[in-house]
Parts: structure tokens; C-alpha cells; sequence
């Protein structure tokens, strides 16, 4: 988008496999936990390698992208519609 004229200070990397508290950098607070799906890699093998290539990119993109903020919204248990799921999106982009 540089490249374009068109700046960019801030990137969201969306459907991350980490948990609320770790995206926010909190712990969090009123963010209902029932609109986070936190897939546990340690039990399911599919979800051990997507969390490795997630970390990946997350590396690369934050190096890459060091001039800008990389900013996380978790893997979500529904479809953002409607105030309730705008709340959980917005703390992580806060």
C-alpha cells in the first residue's frame, strides 16, 4: 500500500490461535470468554501445527512490519455481528 500512497500504521493479523489475555496484553476484562475459541495444542495435533505456523508468520510479520503495530484478534466462536462480538474485537484492537 506504500508503494501506492496509501499509508499504513497499524496491521491485524485476525482468527490468531492465542488467548484473549494474550492478545489484548491484559487479562481480558469484559470480554465475554464464550466469543474466543481457544484451541489447546498440547491435546490436538491439527491445532499444534496451525500454532506453530501462526508463531511463524506472527514473527516474520512483526519483524517485517517493525515500524507499525501488529495488532491480534483471537479465533472467534461466531461470526462478528452485532455489538456483544464489535466489543471483543474492538479490546483487542484497543
Amino acid at each position: 500500500l506504500d508503494e501506492f500512497g496509501i499509508p499504513v500504521n497499524t496491521l491485524v493479523v485476525n482468527r490468531v490461535m492465542e488467548g484473549v489475555g494474550d492478545v489484548t496484553g491484559g487479562n481480558g476484562a469484559g470480554i465475554d470468554p464464550d466469543w474466543v475459541v481457544e484451541p489447546n495444542p498440547d491435546t490436538c495435533e491439527f491445532c499444534a501445527r496451525r500454532w506453530e505456523v501462526q508463531q511463524s508468520a506472527l514473527r516474520q510479520a512483526t519483524d517485517l512490519f517493525r515500524a507499525r503495530d501488529v495488532k491480534r484478534v483471537p479465533l472467534l466462536a461466531n461470526e462478528v455481528r452485532g455489538e456483544a462480538a464489535l466489543r471483543v474485537v474492538a479490546a483487542c484492537l484497543d
